[in-house]
């Protein structure tokens, strides 16, 4: 039993001696390892700061760019002539809008936080360099002093006003170097597991500064004292040593902190866990300290502002995996009833599928048909009397961006609004109805005269059915699928529109598309 009881005291020392090695040997910040002295303090501290101040900016940068993608594509969609490639640019644009949108939040919800650290590591910079500025570096040194008779106390008393100054020597810090190599310090959000090196408290702190008065003689008037010897005020020459009379005064500062550091945890125990600690209610970003230092670094560090992607970086393979996309190509990219028609358990493989259609499946097939094109694509516009070409990209950086958009998007409304004109003239043609007077058209009464049935008056299938029954088919019913089946809410027409015209592949999605 005693041997077990040795054994069990053995191992607990053992432990104890490696927890206590694994404590004295934590990693330190990346970069900071041989950091010793006040500038290393100040070099810690200013590239955190500004590596904190950069997540900001950087995600600033990124939805700019998304934001100026969005626009490129919805130019480029609002100058493409084939419907199908138009919607499928307009689902970039409004896939990249959102991709700006949710940038922009995770912005807001995180650079509060980010840039109150680096304000704090930023004053804590200045600080140190404060006081390493004060900090004496040898002894203190006196100017020539001035007797005089004090004459508000009497004409006998004097007085010895005396300068002394402590000597300092301006710090030789260089923001990028510690232990005077050059640094890069770790920004990583694993680094808050870490420990940083700071300088204690106290060296920040006021100095303090010991004064003792020296007197000899009676020394009550000046002209006991009014010679000036090493910084005093005497009757001879020889100062302290042997004056008979003589006032002095020795300021010395008090002994400081060494300018050392001392490796601290960054995340300290709380609740069982080590976490970021909070900043205390007092705390002033101003009047920095350990641990608003150690506060700012951790929150800093473990803040991280995600940066959306660009289209630049996508595939056809990627675009289909998106989520949002797959939500944009169920509207634009495919046929509504067809969609209807899917199966809810198939309908996310068959969108991937057409979107992979749409902007290619192969790993390059996006970048050369689209990325690439609307790097070459040119729009011609008019503004006012004048009517110029560029490029899409320089468009989208013309003050007047906007203006060109407008022009883009009111011609191609028109455009529209002409192939729809034309597309119910070449009805009407194949049809031989003839519009009124009001410029609507009515279907032709197929049995004027022809003793054919009045297609337009039957107000089912069923009738339309029964109607070619016995005999050549003559009424259609609009939309019909290819097996005959129903279709509601479809109205029965002339058939001659199918079987008499030859319309191109063009036309028919044109068709499709308008109507």
């Amino acid at each position: 039993m005693q041997h077990s009881n040795a054994a069990n005291d053995v191992g607990g020392r053992l432990l104890a001696l490696v927890l206590i090695f694994q404590t004295a040997t934590a990693d330190e910040i990346t970069g900071t390892e041989t950091a010793k002295g006040a500038c290393d303090d100040l070099t810690i501290s200013i590239q955190l700061a500004k590596s904190f101040k950069a997540k900001v900016s950087s995600a600033r940068r990124a939805a700019a760019k998304l934001q100026n993608r969005a626009f490129l594509w919805q130019i480029a969609a609002a100058s493409e002539k084939d419907n199908y490639k138009r919607r499928a640019k307009q689902a970039l644009q409004l896939l990249l809008q959102g991709r700006y949108k949710t940038q922009l939040a995770t912005i807001t919800a995180n650079e509060q936080q980010l840039e109150k650290a680096a304000q704090i590591l930023d004053a804590r910079a200045a600080s140190i360099y404060t006081a390493a500025l004060l900090q004496p570096t040898g002894s203190s040194t006196k100017t020539s002093p001035t007797a005089a008779n004090l004459g508000s106390h009497s004409t006998t008393a004097a007085t010895c006003t005396i300068t002394q100054k402590l000597t300092t020597s301006e710090p030789q810090c260089d923001e990028t170097k510690i232990n005077n190599q050059v640094a890069t310090v770790g920004t990583l959000s694993a680094e808050a597991d870490k420990q940083v090196k700071l300088l204690g408290d106290k060296y920040l702190q006021q100095l303090s500064l010991k004064t003792k008065a020296v007197s000899v003689g009676t020394a009550s008037t000046n002209t006991n004292i009014e010679t000036a010897h090493e910084g005093e005020c005497a009757n001879g020459p020889q100062g302290r040593r042997s004056t008979s009379h003589l006032l002095g005064v020795d300021i010395e500062p008090d002994a400081t902190a060494a300018p050392t550091l001392a490796a601290k945890d960054i995340k300290q125990a709380q609740s069982g866990t080590k976490q970021c600690k909070p900043y205390l209610p007092s705390d002033k970003w101003y009047a920095t300290n350990e641990q608003q230092t150690l506060s700012a670094i951790c929150a800093g560090l473990t803040t991280t502002v995600q940066e959306q992607q660009t289209d630049e970086e996508e595939t056809g393979e990627t675009l289909a995996k998106d989520s949002e996309m797959i939500k944009l190509a169920a509207q634009m990219l495919i046929d509504q009833q067809a969609l209807s028609k899917m199966a809810s358990t198939e309908r996310p493989a068959k969108i991937a599928n057409i979107i992979k259609q749409s902007y290619g499946a192969g790993p390059n097939d996006f970048k050369n048909n689209y990325l690439n094109e609307l790097d070459k694509a040119t729009v011609k516009f008019k503004i006012g009397e004048t009517e110029e070409t560029q490029s899409v990209k320089s468009i989208s950086s013309r003050l007047d961006a906007d203006v060109i958009l407008s022009y883009l998007i009111v011609r191609r409304q028109r455009n529209d609004q002409a192939a729809q004109k034309q597309l119910e003239s070449e009805k009407e043609k194949a049809t031989g109805t003839q519009p009124d007077t009001e410029n609507k058209t009515e279907e032709k009464k197929d049995g004027d005269n022809t003793g054919k049935p009045v297609c337009s008056t039957f107000q089912n299938q069923t009738a339309r059915e029964e109607e070619n029954h016995s005999g050549a088919k003559h009424c259609g019913w609009k939309g019909e699928n290819s097996d005959g089946s129903d279709k509601s809410g479809y109205k029965c027409r002339d058939s001659s529109i199918l079987v008499n015209k030859q319309f191109t592949l063009s036309e028919v999605s044109a068709f499709v598309f308008f109507v």
